[in-house]
């Protein structure tokens, strides 16, 4: 199985295999359990033989996140069909999905649809690496950890699912999946995340301001919420402000970004009591994750252009595993583009990086390390675990 999301589950597993992974109002599973459950699925789907993408009706059982995570471990690629779709928009949908051309290079983890404006659906495909490392910042930049209890309010057909999906899978925390019909009941919602001990809101602006407006800040304690992520849209000042009032010792944060960024980019922590017509800024971009202006007019405004770290890109294309249309790439002076360059003696100077941690699963971290050694080297065993070792 090489999979991060594989691997990472599996450590989980392994250190808290009774721990709640996810929860609803009548089950549970725990993280042993989602473990062997997921396994099957990736077995069942190997047998089987796998369609190049197996789209999933996303609904807010626990059986979809045990075939998502089956669907990765086979290597697969899984599409979220929402629930409740008109039978024109997911004939649509479908032939979407079976007509369309993928990106070259690693596979994609999930193909999301996006609403869009036109009625013939458009996919935003997202490799297993892009989630896996936004996952790692976001938790690392919101100080996500195993006493984490996540209060999930996003539908699993959105790019945003995957913080309360996947976190639980990396950091060993729960999710709690709130019913839908919560979000119209403040004392059933109040009821649920009281009796999950949920202490994290990862909400959009919509669910946000559908509790203020019911009055439910005013007529119920949650106080025992520390933090709350909000995402989707500009938040009213006046909404931020009764969160605020209600909560006074959680910890309030600003989290912005497009689906092609995977979920989201830039976080901004509100550090001060906000005003009723105050904006609140898309803060600063998380670990690993780089945001600049592009095209700035007289009026100091432009157009936000989103980066990651990009090594294992910019060193496709020294290796010109990625052939630019135009322009040079240079290398120690030397143009890769001139017919002229030896590219297997330039090659022989640049690394590689690979998204997952080995590149051969059936061999240990050294033995990955010492095989080019040996083989391109012509080195002695011993020598080459020299090198490997002291890295």
């Amino acid at each position: 199985m090489n999979s991060i999301l594989y691997s990472w589950l599996k450590h989980t597993a392994e250190l808290y295999p009774e721990k709640t992974a996810y929860t609803t109002w009548d089950q549970s599973i725990t993280f042993g359990e989602l473990f062997q459950q997921a396994m099957e699925v990736a077995i069942a789907g190997q047998l089987r033989g796998q369609a190049a993408v197996v789209p999933v009706t996303a609904t807010r059982e626990l059986h979809v996140p045990i075939t998502y995570l089956g669907i990765a471990f086979a290597g697969g690629t899984y599409a979220p069909i929402p629930k409740e779709l008109p039978m024109a928009r997911l004939q649509a949908l479908m032939i979407s999905l079976s007509m369309g051309t993928y990106p070259e290079g690693e596979k994609p983890l999930m193909v999301v649809q996006t609403s869009g404006t036109t009625s013939m659906p458009k996919g935003v495909c997202i490799p297993e690496s892009a989630v896996c490392h936004y996952l790692e910042s976001f938790g690392a930049a919101m100080n996500i950890g195993p006493d984490e209890v996540l209060g999930c309010q996003c539908d699993f057909d959105y790019v945003a699912a995957i913080r309360d999906l996947y976190l639980p899978v990396r950091y060993g925390c729960t999710t709690a999946i709130i019913p839908k019909d919560c979000f119209v009941n403040p004392m059933k919602l109040h009821s649920y995340l009281r009796d999950n001990h949920v202490t994290t809101l990862c909400w959009s602006v919509a669910a946000m301001t559908t509790m203020a407006k019911l009055g439910a800040l005013q007529d119920f304690d949650f106080s025992f919420i520390k933090k709350v992520i909000f995402t989707g849209s500009q938040i009213p000042g006046g909404i931020l402000h009764q969160w605020q009032m209600a909560l006074p010792d959680a910890t309030f944060i600003n989290h912005y970004g497009p689906s092609e960024a995977t979920a989201s980019c830039t976080y901004y922590v509100v550090d001060h009591p906000v005003k009723t017509f105050e904006r609140i800024p898309i803060g600063k971009p998380l670990p690993g994750y780089e945001v600049t202006i592009a095209d700035v007019d007289e009026n100091g405004e432009g157009e936000i252009v989103i980066a990651g770290k990009g090594k294992s890109t910019l060193l496709r294309c020294m290796n010109l595993l990625e052939v630019p249309e135009a322009g040079e790439v240079l290398f120690e002076g030397t143009n890769l583009l001139d017919p002229k360059t030896n590219l297997n003696e330039i090659r022989e100077h640049i690394g590689m990086v690979f998204q997952n941690f080995n590149l051969f699963p059936n061999k240990t971290v050294g033995e990955n390390i010492t095989l080019a050694l040996k083989l391109l080297k012509k080195m002695d065993d011993q020598s080459a675990k020299e090198i490997a070792f002291n890295l």
